[in-house]
């Protein structure tokens, strides 16, 4: 038998799309203002809120999830990381070409100067915590309301 995830990769992605632009409002707002000193706190709102839409989020499609049992299995478990890590993975993916991309360039050496690659580099990242995030919740919620006395 294989496991499933109860929120597939493409949703997975999907769903996190809204976390990134959340990120990206808060990161150009605290460019935009970074000489009035409050860049550091503009920051902080973006991740408050990009994690509050995940947990709010993930609250929300946990009572439209198909799950089963939370799997004890270890090969079950690798594979239940290994699907959220595709899902999530690909925000952290972008970052990796973006800095990638910035090396074998030499003719862009002016773009590593620049702010909105730092910008994007956080928002990408904090966004594939977002999903990681989202996932857990959502799933785990789903599980807890399908057998709330699985224990052991």
């Amino acid at each position: 038998m294989s496991f499933t995830p109860p929120l597939g990769p493409r949703r997975l992605v999907r769903e996190s799309v809204p976390i990134a632009i959340t990120l990206s409002v808060w990161q150009v707002a605290a460019l935009v203002l970074s000489r009035s000193g409050t860049d550091d706190a503009l920051r902080l709102a973006g991740l408050a809120m990009a994690g509050l839409y995940a947990l709010v989020r993930g609250v929300t499609l946990c009572a439209h999830l198909d799950v089963d049992a939370t799997p004890r299995a270890l090969a079950d478990v690798l594979r239940e990381n290994g699907w959220v890590l595709v899902g999530a993975g690909g925000w952290f993916l972008l970052v990796q070409a973006l800095g990638w991309g910035l090396r074998v360039a030499p003719w862009i050496d002016w773009v590593r100067e620049l702010v909105v690659v730092d910008l994007a580099a956080f928002v990408l990242n904090w966004t594939g915590v977002g999903a990681v995030v989202l996932y857990a919740v959502a799933v785990g919620s789903a599980r807890v309301r399908a057998d709330p006395a699985t224990t052991d």
